[in-house]
């Protein structure tokens, strides 16, 4: 038998329907089915304490009843998971706040009073991160529960029970962790503990991100970039995530952009040195794309994650590819002077020289010529291949004069003029680059040499 859908909304104060059983059930289970219905009632007049004693006796009792059903079993296992699990949470979460208020306490404004010291028992309950947790206790949740073998009742009492214990537990880590924050702001990574129980009971449950007062109930309006944030970074949830940001657009009467979205997503990853992840993100993202420039847009900015994380080979990989793969693109020039960049960023000048040639000669570079020239210049710099340096230096100034990349240029030169005792030429030089570039470092360093020419 399936979940009923208005489970999942046990939280929302609505009058649960009375229903009689009077037709189908002999006098023992008349009263059996009086117990299920006064379980009801505790959960609706949120009489927690009783629900539970209640629900448990009727819950162990079916269990006894029905030993060889499989789906009790595993809704059994659940219950034990998600209260081992609260236990633990609770637990190490009660310890933080303990320590946090011991060191509110020990603050040194009495100084001749002696430190609170705690006793043995008290050592610092040690706590698994969450993200750890959540891959820990997931099996369980994985598969769907689906109660089976037992009357319309039973599986009714049994689907409200399993609901009202995780809401019960998830309510109480989420009590704890603001507790611990209020106590101490600088311990907001808690924060992601109270997710932890909500997305395990919602694993099998896709249909409920499009139940809003559900979703509120459950973790709070206010904490859902949060869950969003845990599922994306944490756990590598990415359609979670997205689904989450999705439902709270709608819930605020906002629109919702994949891509606008995949972007923000994916720089919170880069941030996170996630520059994988971010690669996922933009991926699927391009599945709302069907401008080609802008598919080869997003494809950049997957290579400048990664650049940006570090792994310039990767980027360059990716610049390389995409220009493969749209040779027709406005874009495909961009794609070539970045992977030339990154190469350079590796110092791989031997690789640059021996490909940049063609590059300068492609219709499609046309638009980063000064760029390529200027890579061309630093890596004949590099592999001391002067003359030729000097010439396609003297080119860049030449055809190039208003550029920036001809800032590095001017300066190079000007120092080459200062070595050779052409105080003179470099002072020219100098002023020239501090004129038309007065922003670059080049600039910078120009000022610095430029006071010391006035003797000479």
């Amino acid at each position: 038998m399936q979940k009923p859908g208005y489970i999942s909304k046990i939280f929302i104060p609505i009058l649960m329907s009375i229903y009689s059983c009077q037709n189908s059930y002999c006098g023992v289970q008349v009263n059996q089915s009086n117990m299920y219905l006064e379980f009801e009632r505790l959960v609706q007049d949120k009489e927690n304490a009783k629900a539970i004693e209640i629900g448990r006796d009727l819950f162990e009792k079916l269990v006894s009843a029905h030993t060889e059903n499989p789906s009790l079993r595993d809704l059994q296992r659940r219950l034990q998971v998600a209260d081992t699990l609260a236990e633990l949470i609770t637990k190490g979460l009660e310890s933080r706040q303990k320590k946090s208020l011991h060191d509110i306490v020990s603050l040194d404004i009495l100084p001749e009073l002696p430190p609170i010291r705690k006793h043995e028992e008290e050592s610092e309950y040690l706590l698994p991160p969450a993200q750890q947790l959540y891959w820990t206790y997931l099996e369980p949740f994985s598969d769907e529960l689906n109660i089976q073998g037992l009357s319309a009742t039973e599986a009714k009492f049994l689907w409200k029970y399993y609901d009202f214990r995780m809401l019960f537990w998830i309510e109480e880590v989420a009590n704890i962790t603001s507790q611990v924050i209020i106590t101490n702001p600088e311990l907001s990574d808690l924060s992601y503990y109270r997710v932890v129980l909500p997305l395990l009971y919602l694993s099998e449950q896709a249909h409920t991100w499009d139940e809003p007062a559900f979703l509120s109930a459950l973790i709070g309006s206010d904490n859902l970039d949060l869950m969003s944030d845990f599922c994306l970074l944490q756990v590598e949830r990415p359609n979670t995530a997205r689904a989450i940001a999705k439902y709270k657009a709608k819930s605020e009467g906002r629109s919702f952009s994949t891509v606008d979205w995949s972007l923000a997503a994916s720089a919170k990853c880069v941030e996170n040195h996630r520059p994988d992840l971010a690669e996922k993100l933009l991926s699927a993202a391009l599945d709302d794309l069907s401008d080609k420039d802008k598919v080869v847009e997003l494809k950049l900015k997957v290579a400048e994650n990664y650049g940006r994380c570090g792994d310039n080979m990767t980027a360059a990989e990716k610049c390389r590819q995409i220009a493969k793969d749209f040779p027709d693109s406005s874009l495909c020039g961009k794609a070539m002077y970045s992977y030339f960049v990154y190469l350079a960023k590796q110092s791989k000048v031997e690789q640059i020289l021996a490909e940049i040639d063609s590059s300068l000669q492609s219709p499609r570079c046309q638009g980063y010529l000064p760029q390529l020239f200027y890579l061309k210049w630093w890596a004949l710099l590099k592999t001391d291949q002067e003359v030729l340096a000097n010439q396609i230096g003297q080119k860049l100034v030449e055809d190039y004069g208003s550029d920036p990349c001809v800032a590095p240029v001017l300066l190079a030169q000007a120092t080459d003029a200062l070595s050779n005792q052409h105080y003179e030429e470099c002072r020219k030089l100098l002023v020239q680059l501090i004129r038309n570039f007065p922003q670059t470092n080049s600039a910078e360093q120009a000022r610095k040499i430029l006071p010391r020419l006035e003797n000479k």
